[in-house]
């Protein structure tokens, strides 16, 4: 994932109360079979409803998505660098 499709999930969440599914997954540039088990994932972690083809976001917990959006970003980008032969 690149860092500008990062910053527009976080522009997106944080302005959002819902987010079509369809959108997110574009912007996180996941596969299905990825999207589809992180997605279900961070619901129940962060307490957000899935609604159809639309995320419901919990704005209590909507910090601690960002910030493990944050760390996965950086998880991907490290391994990408890796794999690379940047490090």
């Amino acid at each position: 994932m690149e860092r500008d499709a990062l910053d527009k999930i976080k522009q997106m969440i944080r302005v959002s109360t819902r987010i079509n599914l369809d959108r997110m997954q574009d912007a996180l540039d996941m596969d299905n079979k990825t999207f589809n088990d992180k997605i279900f994932d961070w619901a129940e972690e962060f307490e957000f409803i899935i609604d159809g083809d639309y995320l419901i976001i919990n704005k209590e917990t909507i910090s601690d998505f960002i910030d493990s959006l944050d760390r996965q970003f950086a998880m991907w980008e490290k391994a990408e660098e890796e794999r690379d032969g940047k490090i």
